[in-house]
């Protein structure tokens, strides 16, 4: 069994969710670690 993890230094998922959505189409990680992702809890995009 493989397993693949990602870590990426977002510098600010809200700019960049569109990368994070396109990524996550193409390469479909069973985990995606973000760093830096410069919102609060409650301007993450959990619903994207």
């Amino acid at each position: 069994m493989t397993l693949s993890v990602v870590t990426w230094n977002i510098n600010s998922v809200r700019l960049r969710l569109e990368m994070v959505l396109d990524f996550l189409r193409q390469y479909q990680p069973d985990v995606l670690m973000l760093q830096e992702i410069k919102c609060t809890n409650d301007q993450f995009p959990r619903n994207a």
